[in-house]
């Protein structure tokens, strides 16, 4: 599978008491579940990434001290291509 960018995120309804991203939409306007983006991650590390400030950030999994999953953006030096800096949708 070739690199995809996110473009955009959908994040849990307002109220909650963390934003929890549940879907993502990738440069091609395919959207995506968590738990899909997730699957498609650890088989393969660089598939998605976000693109902000001339920098590429690849999307990585982690995990709650809980252990449960979720995506979040490589750590770099800007915040404007972290997840929850993109567009919603």
């Amino acid at each position: 599978m070739a690199e995809s960018q996110v473009v955009a995120v959908r994040v849990s309804p307002p109220g909650t008491a963390e934003h929890h991203i549940t879907d993502f939409r990738l440069d091609t306007g395919i959207e995506m579940p968590k738990l899909s983006m997730i699957v498609y991650i650890q088989m393969n590390s660089k598939a998605f990434y976000t693109y902000a400030d001339n920098q590429k950030a690849y999307l990585e999994v982690a995990r709650t001290p809980d252990g449960v999953p979720y995506v979040r953006s490589e750590s770099d030096s800007t915040i404007n291509n972290n997840l929850l800096h993109l567009p919603r949708f």
